[in-house]
């Protein structure tokens, strides 16, 4: 499968600081579960759209595109159909990698290709001899921080929900805490075991984290989202805030996500300080979104820059993290909102942009299991 919300915003973020560093244009197709009751976004387009593209599938793969990013040169880069056919692929071998799912449109001039990824494959490009790997980790986390303030926007009806919770905590600081309990729990899979064999162990953690939440925040009231049941009535006092409703699975058949984005949003906007399941990415995406400090369940103070992707990063960490990173990032902040075009009422070659200008779409997709599919286009002039 392609993985949960956190997975799958992985993706989102490591394509869109792709086309914005390589100066490409940027859209999203979002299939399902729908989501549009949830979030909203300028950059979502219409499936017929993308349907015209050529497809490149990495999912669960990020090592078949590592070389395409890294050797990759001008408009060559992401042209899937030379792609399919280069000696890049065939020595990474199509089959077990790449599997490009028969180079889609590849007879046609369709200056649009579709790439499906749900790792941080971004950290690939800045390998590139002809980009500078200096600013990463900053060009990285400032695209994180726009992703609910520009990128994707909360809905009224999630507003709403959100606005209801935090009046529940009365002015007073609000620090978060996200329990990855483990896939036992609930229908997600069957890897990960988040360390919790019984509710009693994690009341116990999370009375630990508000005594060391209190030093720096008293009177601080924990808002707390776990895949853990009946977290409402463990937690059922003053202290705590839980929003009391279906917990659900983004790569799994529940019918309401409510949750997941309600408890996702609101601690990446409105927490003080973050304490999160540090292997998780939906922890990882609150605390990257988040200026907030960040800390593990274990009590220890996290360096957002070692969230970036859960698997080894390339890229050195050096020095101190330091906060502001949109103010040292390369890439140009929010991404700019480019007019999506229509779609042809007969399906044909989209038209190109400009003499040496190419279409570039990245796609999540994911076949057997109704999931999400994440579609990003641009023009490259490299």
């Amino acid at each position: 499968g392609g993985g949960g919300l956190g997975d799958r915003l992985v993706g989102l973020i490591a394509t869109q600081l792709i086309a914005a560093k390589l100066g490409n244009r940027f859209f999203i197709d979002w299939r399902t579960p729908d989501i549009t009751r949830y979030v909203t976004s300028e950059y979502f387009v219409s499936p017929e759209l993308s349907d015209q593209c050529s497809l490149l599938r990495c999912v669960d793969r990020p090592k078949g595109v590592e070389d395409l990013l890294k050797k990759g040169r001008g408009t060559r880069l992401f042209d899937v159909p030379a792609i399919c056919n280069s000696t890049l692929v065939n020595n990474h071998n199509a089959s077990a990698n790449l599997n490009c799912m028969g180079c889609i449109n590849s007879q046609s001039q369709t200056p649009c290709s579709a790439i499906q990824a749900n790792h941080e494959i971004a950290q690939f490009l800045y390998s590139n001899p002809t980009v500078s790997a200096a600013t990463y980790y900053d060009d990285v986390l400032c695209m994180w921080q726009q992703l609910y303030h520009h990128t994707l926007r909360k809905t009224p009806y999630i507003a709403g929900i959100i606005d209801r919770l935090l009046a529940r905590a009365a002015g007073r600081p609000l620090v978060g805490v996200q329990i990855r309990a483990g896939d036992n729990w609930m229908v997600a899979g069957q890897e990960y075991d988040g360390g919790f064999s019984s509710l009693a162990q994690i009341k116990i953690a999370v009375e630990k984290i508000r005594l060391h939440a209190l030093k720096a925040f008293p009177n601080a009231v924990l808002y707390v989202t776990s895949d853990a049941p009946n977290m409402s009535a463990l937690l059922a006092n003053r202290h705590y805030i839980v929003y009391d409703y279906p917990v659900s699975h983004i790569d799994r058949d529940f019918p309401d996500h409510t949750k997941a984005f309600v408890d996702n949003i609101l601690l990446a906007e409105h927490a003080q300080r973050l304490y999160i399941s540090s292997y998780s990415n939906f922890g990882r995406v609150m605390a990257m979104v988040s200026p907030a400090d960040a800390y593990s369940l274990t009590l220890e103070k996290l360096d957002k820059r070692s969230m970036v992707y859960k698997l080894r990063v390339e890229h050195p960490i050096v020095g101190e993290q330091l906060p502001d990173p949109c103010s040292r990032a390369s890439v140009r902040m929010p991404f700019p909102i480019v007019a999506i075009p229509a779609v042809p009422a007969v399906p044909a070659a989209l038209p190109s942009t400009g003499s040496g200008h190419r279409v570039l779409i990245l796609l999540m997709l994911v076949v057997l299991v109704p999931i999400s599919r994440y579609l990003w286009r641009a023009s490259s002039h490299l």
